[in-house]
This record gives C-alpha cells, structure tokens and sequence, in this order.
C-alpha cells in the first residue's frame, strides 16, 4: 500500500478552495447529487444527537469550510474542524 501525498492533496484543496462553496453546480444531476448527499447525511446523523440542552464535543475531520460543523455549532454543540487545506478552513 502506498502512502499518499499529503502536501500534494492540500494543495489541490488549497487550489480550489475559492470556490469549493461558491455557487452551485450547473447540471441538475450535480446539484440533485449534492442536496441528496447533504441531507441523507445529515438525516442519519440528526438521529443520533443528544435531546436539546446537551452540548457534545464534536471533531468534523476533513471538515473543509464547516458545512457540517456548523450545523452543530447551531445547535450549542463545542465545534473543532480540522481540514489538511489551510485553503478550505479559509
């Protein structure tokens, strides 16, 4: 197995970041993909938080700008969001 090129992938982040969040995809498909994704994965995960007044500690690895981090701060959740591109937490 390979090890793979840490310094390589942030910098492909760090490229993107920019825009990583900036719009929406133009094709319908792409756009049906990422609402469909976003909200089964937050669906599963709503399942399981804690009942309201309780705060976790929450770590969202490869966070990139937050997405997901901050609908937990949102919710009185103690956020960390950590991302290998300096670029993406930008």
């Amino acid at each position: 197995m390979t090890t793979p090129d840490v310094s390589s992938l942030r910098s492909r982040y760090d490229e993107v970041s920019p825009k990583y969040d900036k719009g929406t995809p133009t094709q319908l498909s792409h756009r049906l993909f990422w609402l469909a994704y976003e909200h089964l994965t937050w669906s599963a995960v709503e399942k399981v938080l804690p009942p309201e007044g309780q705060a976790w500690r929450v770590l969202d690895a490869g966070g990139g700008g937050g997405k997901f981090g901050t609908r937990f701060a949102e919710r009185g959740h103690h956020v960390t969001v950590l991302d290998v591109s300096p670029g993406m937490l930008d």
